[in-house]
């Protein structure tokens, strides 16, 4: 039988089609399903606000939509799994034209504590960064139904500078933010000025030491890390810059 849906909530799968009620709420992820998963995968398929993993060997095509379509494609495993529930269960609320205020408050109030538990559970800088990125468009997502754009453009600043911010869609999500906090020009003019900002920051290789300031936020590329001056100049536009300006809609 071939799955065109897989939620890894103790390993249940659940065929395309059969439900469309919010999730069951069990926090225990199968992991090593998930690890099989996605880092066993035959391909990743992007496109447009979906992304499909597809495993052979599982017989199984994971798609994600809504916010989900955005994180790392393997977020499952670099993510607290209360937060992916809940936001599930929002998303699936809101698809049904339900309020789901309630639903996206508890996420935003449980974002800190949930995030700060789960970066305990890992010593590896990499893992870390992946973490941090996941569970910040989480957090940023829940603010940003909520209508607190303020909140969801300060959760994800801190998060555009490391190696794993760019195997995600977190800038594009933060400057969508950006366009509807302070508009289409005002971050257009921005963008074109934010080369005068860049900046050198001594830190560990998992952080860009190259980087742009744009609305308060770092945005760097650690392809840059180990270039001189002159090479970092040359370099800003073609690996960041102009990358930025195309998600500029």
């Amino acid at each position: 039988m071939k799955f065109l849906y897989l939620l890894p909530f103790l390993g249940i799968l659940i065929a395309c089609g059969h439900t469309s009620s919010p999730p069951e709420e069990v926090f225990a992820f199968d992991y090593e399903l998930l690890e099989n998963l996605y880092h066993q995968s035959d391909s990743v398929i992007v496109h447009g606000d979906t992304v499909e993993t597809i495993s052979y060997s599982l017989d199984t095509t994971v798609i994600q939509t809504g916010i989900f379509a955005y994180m790392q494609h393997d977020f499952e495993i670099f993510a607290p799994p209360k937060l992916i529930i809940l936001t599930r269960r929002a998303q699936a609320l809101k698809k049904q034209g339900k309020d789901a205020t309630d639903a996206f408050r508890e996420i935003a109030a449980d974002y800190p504590a949930e995030l700060e538990e789960r970066l305990y559970e890992t010593s590896d800088m990499n893992d870390y960064c992946q973490i941090s990125v996941n569970t910040a468009m989480l957090g940023a997502y829940a603010n940003e139904q909520l209508k607190d754009i303020d909140s969801a453009i300060n959760i994800l600043k801190p998060q555009l500078d490391n190696v794993e911010s760019w195997s995600s869609r977190i800038h594009e999500m933060y400057i969508r933010l950006c366009v509807e906090r302070y508009g289409k020009e005002k971050v257009i003019q921005e963008l074109e000025n934010c080369k005068a900002t860049l900046e050198h920051t001594d830190t560990q290789p998992e952080i860009a030491e190259w980087a742009v300031t744009v609305f308060g936020a770092r945005i760097g590329d650690t392809g840059m890390n180990g270039m001189t001056p002159e090479e970092a100049e040359a370099s800003i536009d073609e690996i960041v810059i102009n990358d930025i300006c195309k998600l500029v809609n």
